[in-house]
């Protein structure tokens, strides 16, 4: 694994690949975004990680309430660029529920399917370090866009500290080119690690799964990674939350028929809207359906 880079290296990291996510926006919208997100982590230049005042989740539930944390204006460009980030907090706090959340998990391990765009703003995800600061999160983004040159690679980085305490935790995000049923269970029967700190713990010790606008009734190379997910949780005791999500209710609702057929008649997956769906409309030739990115949630 990479070593994890000094507070100056991953600010200058920060800018640099959050200076990617801005094409279109313009230049002000573009420092807006790279000034919002640096600040949610605790990236201030020239200056130490500032303490968290507490070691709870952040109570995060929709866009309103992120921007007001990070002091945002309610229509920041933030809400252009982190719906996937936010699906996977929104993801955490179903799994854990209540109950859950307050009693502050060490660890939580997500797997990012069909990652292409979130390659190049892996920066993103640090984001979750602010909004999870008794969190170590352990995240793999797993595809077949992701580009050769970084499969295996991983890079690390440290958390906001605790008021009072320590420094801040170390988080993971290791890349991880393939189809996700091979890398789960490969077909000569091996065992795959995910690379992490000390030991992160095997590809199969996942919490979370999110697959980010899948379009699982558009692309049938889904079922082999719904088959494994039904695989993974065979005799399992460790909880698992799966999360599919699709830029219409039709869309998604068609992908919940997809689900039950490829899994032999299994009951149709919940579907409900995405609290941090992006509030920006696709335009579509054939519909004036509300459909934005990441807008509808398939519970699997």
């Amino acid at each position: 694994m990479d070593a994890a880079p000094d507070a100056p290296a991953l600010q200058l990291e920060w800018r640099q690949a959050a200076g990617l996510l801005v094409d279109g926006l313009g230049e002000r919208a573009g420092r807006q975004l790279i000034a919002g997100c640096a600040n949610l982590v605790g990236l201030f230049p020239g200056t130490s990680t500032p303490a968290c005042p507490t070691t709870a989740p952040h109570p995060v539930q929709d866009w309103a309430s992120l921007c007001r944390l990070c002091g945002a204006p309610a229509d920041s460009p933030l809400r252009l660029c982190l719906d996937a980030v936010l699906t996977v907090h929104g993801a955490a706090l179903a799994h854990l529920g209540p109950a859950g959340q307050a009693t502050h998990p060490a660890a939580l391990s997500c797997h990012l399917l069909g990652a292409a765009w979130e390659v190049g703003s892996w920066p993103q995800f640090a984001v979750l370090s602010a909004l999870w600061p008794s969190v170590a999160w352990i995240l793999v983004l797993v595809g077949p866009g992701v580009p050769p040159q970084l499969d295996s690679r991983s890079v690390a980085w440290h958390g906001p500290r605790y008021a009072g305490g320590g420094p801040g935790l170390c988080c993971t995000l290791t890349f991880r080119r393939g189809l996700y049923q091979d890398l789960l269970f490969p077909p000569g029967g091996g065992e795959v690690s995910c690379a992490g700190d000390e030991g992160a713990g095997r590809l199969r010790e996942v919490d979370l799964v999110v697959a980010p606008n899948a379009g699982l009734a558009v692309y049938p190379e889904w079922a082999g990674a719904l088959r494994a997910l039904c695989r993974l949780r065979t005799g399992r005791a460790k909880k698992l939350t799966a999360r599919f999500t699709d830029y219409s209710a039709e869309a998604a609702w068609m992908g919940g028929e997809a689900v039950s057929k490829v899994l032999g008649g299994a009951p149709r997956p919940s579907v409900c809207e995405n609290p941090f769906a992006q509030p920006l409309m696709v335009p579509q030739p054939d519909h004036d359906l509300p459909t934005l990115s990441n807008g509808f949630i398939i519970e699997f």
